[in-house]
């Protein structure tokens, strides 16, 4: 299976950062959380969605072997022998399962069981596929998060993302909604997520990109893309303020564009990615950061640049 743009590489746990206008005994403990909260946030919708495009990719028969060829090795097997019984139909159950390979410089184990729960083909308008997450543990640079519960992906317009990639179809439409998503933590800390948002495919003339948007409301907040509880036990909620865009970039898929905003922190923090190393908004294929702007305890605006 190509790599194409479904390996969907948001960016790295948390790296080198710069804070600026702050003294560090005053900005460190928001600093700590907020920065913990974001990364977390990332590689949580980072690699759910890898994992939603390793099994939509299965259904639009772009591959039945699972081999997802990176470096000379797979990173996982599927088996296609079972089904399952839903109404009257008998619907075929999938099972991805990592196989624990170093693969785009990250290791993948457990496995995901996805079964069209609606519709003939996952091509038709409004089909679903359920996705079930057991124990997929992904480590990267030495930290990991693991997954278990349930995804629903509906198929809103119809269509398949390969068509899109080869320009035979102009944008495909995933809604993506998960309820108690517990995910654990490299510090062993297991929390529950939600997630509710959209992620449009089209091509453009610099390649396919993805369009992001949430639609969850919750707590009199709109918008939200994820909700729950941070790994230090602090209720949140993340709202997606400007679609956020992520383009092809040769083999180096990344977020070009967009805002986000964690509520109910310790300080409410935007995030806007697709910025340089000076946190200036280039929105292409050079953007290498995303910036980090809250407001600390004496009312003085902060910012931390972090690579992706």
């Amino acid at each position: 299976m190509k790599r194409v743009f479904l390996n969907i590489a948001l960016f790295a746990f948390a790296s080198s950062l710069a804070l600026t206008s702050c003294k560090k005994n005053e900005t460190e403990p928001d600093y700590s959380e907020l920065s913990q909260h974001a990364a977390d946030n990332s590689s949580t919708q980072r690699e759910t969605d890898q994992a939603d495009d390793d099994a939509t990719a299965l259904l639009e028969g772009s591959s039945l072997s699972g081999a997802r060829v990176g470096g000379g090795t797979s990173a996982y097997s599927v088996d296609s022998s079972k089904t399952v019984k839903i109404g009257l139909k008998d619907r075929k159950k999938f099972q991805i399962i990592y196989n624990n390979q170093l693969v785009d410089g990250k290791t993948r184990s457990g496995k995901v069981t996805a079964i069209l729960t609606s519709g003939e083909k996952w091509s038709d308008a409004g089909a679903v596929l359920t996705l079930t997450f057991d124990t997929v543990k992904v480590t990267r640079n030495g930290r990991s998060v693991t997954f278990n519960g349930t995804k629903v992906i509906t198929n809103v317009l119809g269509g398949r993302v390969k068509d899109v990639k080869a320009g035979t179809t102009s944008s495909v439409k995933h809604s993506v909604i998960a309820s108690d998503l517990k995910i654990t933590f490299d510090d062993a800390t297991t929390r529950t997520w939600n997630v509710s948002k959209t992620r449009t495919f089209t091509k453009t003339n610099d390649g396919m990109q993805i369009s992001v948007e949430g639609t969850g409301s919750s707590a009199g907040y709109t918008n939200l893309a994820e909700w729950g509880i941070t790994r230090k036990g602090t209720l949140f909620y993340s709202t997606i303020d400007k679609p956020l865009v992520f383009s092809e970039c040769s083999n180096d898929p990344k977020p070009i564009s967009g805002k986000k905003t964690h509520k109910g922190l310790i300080k409410e923090a935007s995030v806007t990615f697709g910025v340089d190393a000076n946190g200036n908004e280039v929105n292409s294929c050079s953007a290498t950061h995303f910036k980090l702007n809250w407001i600390n305890r004496k009312g003085e605006t902060q910012s931390a640049i972090l690579e992706y």
